[in-house]
């Protein structure tokens, strides 16, 4: 009787492979650290809000003068490997899904915000909107292969030209961003002193529970944040609450 082979894999051959939960933590550190850069740069008056963990990663609302309402639907995506089409397929067919469950689709746009090196070919002719004829039918048969598969959503009428045209996309490195939430912290309420690590750790501590419990924040609450952060810090560091806004060094998160 043949002897069974023994796998011999060493502790550290398996700890090197099972690398799921840091994956999903970069990608989830890179979706906090945006969430609060556009909390920020986005929440300018009683008309607008946000809500995390909605539709997608970041839903954007704004009410018009129309007393309509226009909604950015954001995807984040990180990844230190470079990314070819496949990248973008279980996006699309987020997208596309909500784009034909709303009848109307004119006041929607999908957006995705990446940190990632994008392969020359199909997807970065559709990033950067330079489809030749060949690219062009290589997404318009994705589309119809996500059509195959759910043939039961609202495709009357659908054109992949108006769909393509609602969508957007922006390369944003994670330390540019982490830049700008101090910049805009500065020039929206005026925060000197050096203090900006502690305002900045505050809106990620707070809005990390908001996306948990996929919350809105508008302009209103996110006053509400950075005058809580203001009254802790006047109280010195004997207050409690100056441990948990000691400064967090996400830069080490690559």
């Amino acid at each position: 009787m043949a002897k069974k082979k023994v796998n011999k894999k060493s502790i550290k051959e398996i700890e090197i492979k099972r690398t799921g939960g840091q994956i999903a933590l970069r990608g989830f550190s890179y979706q906090l650290i945006y969430s609060c850069y556009i909390a920020l740069k986005f929440l300018n008056s009683d008309n607008e809000s946000i809500r995390f963990e909605g539709i997608e990663d970041v839903d954007l609302y704004k009410s018009t003068l129309k007393n309509s309402e226009e909604i950015n639907h954001i995807q984040l995506k990180y990844s230190l490997g470079k990314q070819s089409a496949d990248f973008f397929d279980g996006i699309l067919k987020n997208y596309l899904e909500v784009y034909l469950a709303d009848t109307h689709n004119n006041n929607r746009k999908f957006t995705l915000i990446y940190d990632a090196e994008i392969s020359k070919g199909n997807l970065s002719k559709l990033i950067n909107r330079r489809l030749d004829d060949k690219s062009r039918k290589y997404w318009i048969e994705k589309v119809e292969k996500i059509k195959s598969e759910n043939s039961h959503w609202n495709w009357n009428g659908f054109d992949f030209d108006k769909f393509y045209n609602k969508l957007e996309f922006n390369n944003l490195r994670k330390d540019d961003i982490i830049n700008e939430i101090d910049k805009l912290n500065i020039q929206r309420f005026n925060i000197l002193n050096s203090n900006e690590g502690l305002f900045r750790n505050a809106l990620f501590y707070n809005i990390f529970h908001m996306a948990q419990e996929r919350q809105i924040i508008t302009k209103l609450s996110l006053q509400k944040i950075i005058q809580d952060t203001i009254d802790e810090i006047s109280k010195g560091s004997k207050n409690p609450s100056y441990k948990w806004i000691d400064k967090i060094d996400f830069n080490t998160i690559s």
